[in-house]
């Protein structure tokens, strides 16, 4: 893909990758987002500033946004992610910690 426009990211995704200059995928994200996109397991390796972060959080931020949070049953969360409620919880406190992601009322959303 030459854009992340090509992804089917969730519009608002898209504008705000945009807005913090992130328009071409590295060859990491190329790779790996249409399978995570698409539900499945991934394991990438790739030197330290390839995007690799960005690739796994990007279907992770595009299914919160569509209506997944820590409060969804550990079925859905399963089902869109193949991984346990408890490991959903880990990540998405790791991307806080990090400051990566800030949690609104309207819910989990990038830091721009």
């Amino acid at each position: 893909m030459s854009s992340f426009d090509d992804f089917k990211l969730l519009l608002s995704l898209q504008e705000t990758l945009r807005d913090k200059g992130l328009v071409k995928p590295t060859e990491i994200q190329n790779l790996t987002l249409p399978e995570l996109l698409d539900g499945f397991s991934v394991a990438g390796v790739a030197e330290t500033g390839s995007g690799k972060t960005l690739a796994y959080v990007l279907p992770i931020l595009h299914a919160l946004k569509s209506g997944l949070n820590d409060k969804s049953s550990p079925e859905d969360i399963k089902n869109e992610f193949q991984i346990s409620k408890k490991v959903f919880k880990q990540a998405i406190g790791r991307l806080y910690k990090q400051h990566k992601i800030k949690i609104t009322d309207k819910g989990i959303e990038l830091v721009k």
